[in-house]
């Protein structure tokens, strides 16, 4: 006859719970997996980063997470989404603004404030070889419709005879608020700041 210890031990094998967060996320999982990878990417890399590790620290099994991503470079292109799509998706009505300056203001201000609100300031992967790649081409193609977007807007401007260029150093320096922002030193008012800079650049260099 089986001991007793011996059938505590089978039963515990058998309909193993699924292992929960101590503090019960009620979030969507595909959220939870979200936040989880975010911090580990801004803290040891995107390279470091296992699914694995993104997986423990969501508090679930890396089955649950491959069940709604295909795997880690799904994940970061879905969190870089987040850096530039809120942006893109009000291109429509910044470009519909009457006065041109006020325009590259806005769109300035509204980027500004979408990296700042991205989680854990993702946008400092922007230069790193790791999103070189073709899974990562829809992002890509997102930041070359934004990039475009800021050499229009000082195109409408029309004070300085090299829009291309002073639009992507416009890009640049909206981008800043990701170190700021990892700083701490971004606050309520980098948003307007950053816009200025932007703005007195399309204005202040002669043809």
């Amino acid at each position: 006859m089986m001991s007793t210890v011996t059938e505590e031990r089978a039963r515990a094998r058998v309909g193993r719970p699924r292992r929960i967060r101590a503090d019960a996320d009620e979030r969507p999982a595909p959220e939870q997996i979200l936040d989880a990878a975010a911090v580990l990417f801004a803290e040891r890399g995107y390279a470091a980063t296992s699914t694995r590790q993104i997986a423990e620290r969501a508090g679930m099994r890396q089955a649950t997470l491959y069940y709604h991503f295909d795997g880690k470079s799904q994940i970061l292109a879905a969190l870089l989404d987040q850096t530039v799509r809120p942006t893109i998706d009000q291109l429509d009505r910044i470009r519909a603004i009457p006065d041109p300056e006020a325009a590259l203001v806005a769109l300035a201000e509204l980027d500004v404030r979408t990296l700042l609100e991205a989680p854990h300031r993702l946008a400092v992967l922007y230069a790193s070889p790791e999103i070189a790649g073709s899974e990562f081409a829809g992002f890509h193609a997102d930041r070359a419709l934004l990039r475009q977007a800021y050499v229009e807007a000082v195109a409408r401007i029309g004070v300085v005879d090299d829009p291309a260029f002073i639009g992507r150093c416009c890009l640049q320096i909206v981008e800043a608020a990701t170190e700021l922002g990892a700083t701490g030193e971004a606050d309520d008012a980098t948003p307007s700041r950053l816009a200025a800079v932007c703005l007195t650049l399309a204005t202040s260099v002669a043809k």
